[in-house]
């Protein structure tokens, strides 16, 4: 099987007249710190690639109502500063993360289009830690293992559990990981879809920045904008790490090269 961020499907069946779908659960609901602590995502994104419908879903934990609640705001200013927010995000990964990311996200949304699906989603966990005095050092024996496991290219794997982890650019004191994947990719390019765009196309003539697009067009916008947010300034974690990674862009690579030649 091809790498893929798309959220894989473990089951699907139907109960009581009711179709029932059972996924991986990509995005856990705490991170498991250095420390060995749970702790919650400092952000969870959800990215469309479109101006009306990019969202934080969760900060801190906390959802926009308990937030607005905690700060006294009003929660539909504090709606419009986290949409703002998402869609004005930027995510710092090492330039071997960019390649395996751009080539993947492209890749999905394509398949996705073929398939007439469309409204689905790019979910990004963000966790910030401190990176404590020796981490790197403790960090390396089991660094050099996986990519000597790596070197076997029947084994390599993009990320462990779709996660990214990196040192911020300007300082090499704060580690950040992101876990990904698409999501909501279950919703086809029917007659209501179809409907609810020519409604909005009345409402807003000549916006084509709405969630309510055909596949071509959603899936060439989800890529590019998605693809956008991620900059080549992170760091890798150590020289190992980013050899690692490259390793895995390389097949990536080819893999995604082999599929355009068998279709």
């Amino acid at each position: 099987m091809n790498p893929t961020l798309i959220t894989p499907i473990l089951m699907h069946f139907e109960c009581r007249d009711k179709y029932w779908v059972a996924m991986v659960n990509m995005l856990p609901g705490f991170v498991t710190t250095k420390g060995g602590e749970r702790a919650p995502y400092d952000v969870v994104y959800d990215l469309k690639g479109a101006n009306d419908d990019d969202r934080i879903v969760r900060k801190q934990g906390r959802s926009l109502a308990a937030a607005a609640m905690r700060s006294q705001l009003d929660e539909g200013d504090l709606e419009s500063a986290w949409h703002m927010e998402a869609h004005e995000a930027v995510f710092a990964v090492t330039e071997a993360h960019k390649t395996c990311i751009d080539t993947l996200l492209s890749a999905d949304a394509d398949f996705l289009m073929q398939n007439n699906i469309m409204d689905y989603s790019l979910l990004i966990g963000v966790k910030d830690e401190v990176v404590r005095e020796g981490d790197d050092e403790e960090e390396d024996d089991e660094t050099i293992e996986r990519v000597e496991t790596a070197r076997n290219i029947h084994n390599l794997q993009l990320f462990q559990d779709n996660c990214v982890t990196v040192l911020l650019p300007g300082t090499r004191q704060v580690r950040r990981t992101y876990h990904l994947g698409i999501v909501d990719f279950l919703q086809d390019w029917n007659a209501q879809k179809q409907a609810a765009k020519r409604v909005k196309d009345v409402w807003y003539p000549g916006y084509y920045d709405k969630s309510t697009e055909p596949p071509g067009h959603y899936a060439q916008r989800f890529a590019k904008r998605t693809v956008g947010q991620f900059e080549c300034t992170g760091l890798p974690l150590n020289a190992e790490a980013d050899i690692e990674m490259q390793l895995s862009a390389d097949l990536i690579r080819v893999c995604s090269q082999d599929s355009d030649a068998v279709e």
